[in-house]
């Protein structure tokens, strides 16, 4: 089988490894992979022109002309909004795992992913959604504690922000500078200008977990759930991030197997089914109640990580099975315990800069830990991540593996795996 991977962040780093553990995988090709990595027989890390894959992205369009494949596996949810790759898959048969560009909306704008949930009478915290100039002025006027959400927007995780007694201040400060105006304006996925945002009920909750699920036109499985640490520092402190860590296996809530089965049937009654991954963020209200907080249309990173070091079924069978709408087996799950913990710069903000940095050094790498890295990232350098018997047995392994390691300009979080 050969297989082409797109994209260059942790979670298609991790992808790639496992796909490569099948002999049955004679290739795999890697849109914008790490450039530490080193090409092998069966390994094609790929960038045709140059790293910077998001200036020039019709190299992507180019590269399916000249290279034959079985299977492709995109895993930002950027190159789902991307009508002109859409189509290149279309014209060419490509067996492909990514949603259509109609669905990837439902994560790209948070009002369409609002409304869909209300529509479908999935519980969801209560929101609106306003102009930043309106809520400018009403900012002061909402009781706190209450969320905001920058609509089509992408902020290393930053575009969820909970405003309490303690930060209301410096986030008006935020709200009301150049940094609130749209940051993702690429022109390939879309050119929204116009910031506007939602303005959500805080959810005081009692557990949170990353819900994740497969789909195709034929069927869907659950394939497993992970405790994502969103905060930036230990105790769950600080601002949202895209994720310092996680573990899994996590206990759900069964109805949220309810929620899911409503999402992939109403949208094969559109005729849109949904062939992909769906990875919802779910909040346990304090009266038993699980809550969608936001539909994810891939997979979540670091979540993909432990998610699929908790399965026993034969992965490349099982994404080409997503894409060609065979029949999806049921989910084989270990009885271990899996945990990954993220690397990221110090200066969280330096992605909005052109500060310098200097990466981690990690090496060597150990066989029972898996390591993804990508100097070019100054701001989400590297995950690593293992198995165990318990998760603190698999949090231990990893942090004995990182507690001699020179982290230079970047840091983690030091209680992944042992905050329950």
């Amino acid at each position: 089988m050969k297989i082409l991977i797109v994209g260059g962040n942790a979670g298609a780093n991790f992808l790639v490894q496992k796909f490569l553990e099948y002999p049955e995988v004679e290739v795999v090709y890697h849109w914008a992979a790490s450039n530490d990595e080193v090409s092998t027989t069966r390994y094609m890390p790929l960038n045709l022109i140059t790293r910077r894959f998001y200036d020039f992205p019709d190299n992507l369009l180019l590269l399916l002309d000249v290279i034959e494949i079985d299977l492709m596996v995109t895993v930002p949810l950027m190159f789902a909004l991307w009508k002109e790759l859409q189509a290149k898959i279309a014209r060419k048969n490509i067996p492909t795992v990514m949603v259509s560009k109609l669905i990837s909306k439902l994560e790209w704008s948070k009002t369409a992913g609002k409304k869909f949930l209300q529509e479908l009478e999935i519980p969801t915290p209560k929101s609106r959604q306003v102009s930043r100039e309106d809520l400018i002025k009403e900012y002061f006027d909402i009781p706190r504690p209450f969320v905001i959400k920058y609509e089509q927007d992408w902020r290393a995780g930053q575009q969820t922000v909970i405003i309490t007694d303690d930060n209301y201040e410096e986030e008006f400060g935020q709200l009301t500078s150049p940094k609130s105006t749209v940051r993702f304006t690429r022109g390939w996925v879309g050119n929204f200008k116009d910031q506007t945002f939602i303005v959500e009920e805080f959810v005081k909750g009692i557990r949170e977990y990353s819900y994740h699920a497969i789909s195709n036109a034929v069927n869907w499985q659950y394939i497993g759930t992970a405790r994502d640490y969103k905060k930036r520092y230990d105790g769950d402190l600080g601002y949202n991030t895209v994720g310092m860590g996680c573990y899994s296996p996590v206990a759900i809530d069964e109805c949220v197997h309810e929620y899911a089965d409503k999402i992939f049937n109403y949208l094969k009654t559109l005729g849109e089914p949904y062939r992909g991954v769906l990875y919802l963020g779910i909040m346990v209200k304090q009266d038993g109640t699980p809550v969608v907080l936001e539909i994810n249309c891939r997979f979540g990173d670091p979540e993909i990580h432990t998610v699929l070091l908790s399965i026993k079924n034969n992965l490349p069978k099982l994404f080409l099975d997503i894409a060609t709408d065979k029949e999806l087996e049921p989910i084989e799950f270990h009885d271990h315990a899996a945990v990954a913990i993220r690397m990221v710069n110090k200066n969280y903000d330096c992605f909005n800069n052109e500060t310098e940095y200097t990466p981690c050094d990690i090496w060597p790498v150990p066989p029972n830990i898996y390591m993804t890295i990508n100097q070019e990232r100054k701001l989400l350098n590297s995950v690593v991540s293992t198995t165990g018997e318990s998760i603190d047995q698999a949090s231990d392994i990893l942090y004995q593996y990182l507690q001699n390691k020179e982290m230079n300009d970047f840091t983690y979080r030091k209680d992944i795996g042992y905050l329950k």
